[in-house]
């Protein structure tokens, strides 16, 4: 039994954070490639990235912020609403927004660990660059 549960943390504890991870950059590029080129301003420690969304409007402001107390990735499609944004991934350690090529370019990077039955915790980084579609 004890074999059995050491193997099960070594196979699952890198799918379930490989998973977390990939849910995190999935929904960032699925909402962020909608977005303005220059329009992007990263704040808050490179945790939360506003911008610009066409398709949604004019004059409406997304944003993606990363809560580092809850280990979770929350999107607004509408700060000046009032409302909070929803909550669109958990588990991940660390999400940080980078700009690149005069804001036409984001860099996400989404840091996430996992227990393992032969380490204390297995961290792994995975990066995407998020090209920005509207001129």
């Amino acid at each position: 039994m004890v074999i059995t549960g050491r193997t099960v943390n070594v196979l699952y504890g890198p799918t379930q954070a490989r998973s977390a991870r990939m849910i995190a950059l999935d929904q960032i590029r699925y909402r962020l490639t909608d977005g303005k080129v220059g329009s992007c301003v990263v704040s808050d420690s490179d945790h939360r990235i506003r911008f610009n969304n066409p398709n949604l409007g004019s004059s409406i402001t997304s944003e993606f912020y990363f809560d580092t107390a809850t280990k979770t990735l929350f999107y607004d499609d509408d700060v000046s609403s009032g409302l909070s944004g929803q909550a669109v991934a958990e588990g991940p350690i660390e999400i940080t927004f980078e700009l690149e090529s005069a804001g036409a370019i984001v860099k996400v990077t989404v840091k996430t660990e996992a227990d393992l039955a032969y380490a204390d915790v297995d961290e792994q980084d995975g990066e995407s660059a998020v090209y920005l579609r509207n001129p």
